[in-house]
C-alpha cells in the first residue's frame, strides 16, 4: 500500500511539474498567434507572458486559447523564469540604483582580485625558477590561482546584478504593452 501511495504521490508531482512547463498560444481575431505562458484568464481578458514582454488582451479580441501546446525547451525555460524570481521585497525594498551600486562594486573588486592574482602568478613563475625553489613556486602560484578564481567570481556577481537592474527597470519604468485598438486591431502602447 505504501508502494502505491508513493507511486500515486510521484506521478502527481511530476504531471504538476510538467504542466507548468508548458507552452501556450492566443489565436487572435486578426489570425494571429502569441505563444507564451499565459499567467491569468478573467472574465475580461488573458495576460500572457511572452519571451520579453507580458501583454493582456480582451476576450473580444481572442478566438482560441490553446492550452499547454508543446513542452518548453531548456533554453525557453530560461528565458521565460527571468521575471518569476523577482521578489517583493525586490520590487518595493531594492532600487535599480542599489542594484547598479552593487554591481560596480562587485566588479571593481573583482577586476581588482584578477590583476593581483595574475600579478602573484606571474611573479611565482618567473622569480622561482630554481627546482629547488620549486615548492615556493606552486605554492605561490596556487594561492595566485585562487585569487583570480575569486575575482572571476565577482565579475560574475556583478553581471547578475546588472540584469537584475535591468528586469527592475523594465518592471517599473518602461514597457511596451500590446493593445486593442478602435477598428478591432492591435496597437502598441510605450510607457515611460
Amino acid at each position: 500500500m505504501k508502494k502505491l501511495f508513493f507511486a500515486a504521490l510521484f506521478v502527481i508531482s511530476f504531471s504538476c511539474i510538467t504542466r507548468a512547463q508548458c507552452l501556450d498560444a492566443l489565436v487572435t481575431t486578426k489570425g494571429d498567434t502569441i505563444f507564451g505562458m499565459v499567467i491569468s484568464i478573467t472574465d475580461t481578458s488573458y495576460t500572457i507572458d511572452s519571451y520579453n514582454y507580458v501583454a493582456s488582451f480582451k476576450n473580444d479580441n481572442i478566438v482560441e486559447y490553446i492550452h499547454c501546446l508543446r513542452q518548453l525547451t531548456q533554453a525557453e525555460i530560461v528565458r521565460m523564469k527571468n521575471v518569476d524570481y523577482l521578489t517583493e521585497s525586490d520590487l518595493l525594498k531594492y532600487t535599480p540604483g542599489y542594484y547598479l551600486r552593487k554591481a560596480s562594486k562587485s566588479f571593481y573588486l573583482g577586476l581588482s582580485l584578477d590583476l593581483v592574482g595574475g600579478a602573484v602568478m606571474g611573479i611565482s613563475l618567473s622569480k622561482y625558477k630554481d627546482p629547488s625553489e620549486s615548492t615556493k613556486k606552486w605554492v605561490l602560484f596556487s594561492v595566485g590561482t585562487t585569487v583570480a578564481t575569486s575575482g572571476v567570481f565577482f565579475l560574475l556577481r556583478s553581471f547578475y546584478f546588472i540584469d537584475k537592474t535591468g528586469k527592475l527597470l523594465d518592471m517599473e519604468r518602461s514597457a511596451i504593452y500590446l493593445e486593442p485598438t478602435l477598428n478591432g486591431g492591435f496597437g502598441v502602447s510605450w510607457k515611460f
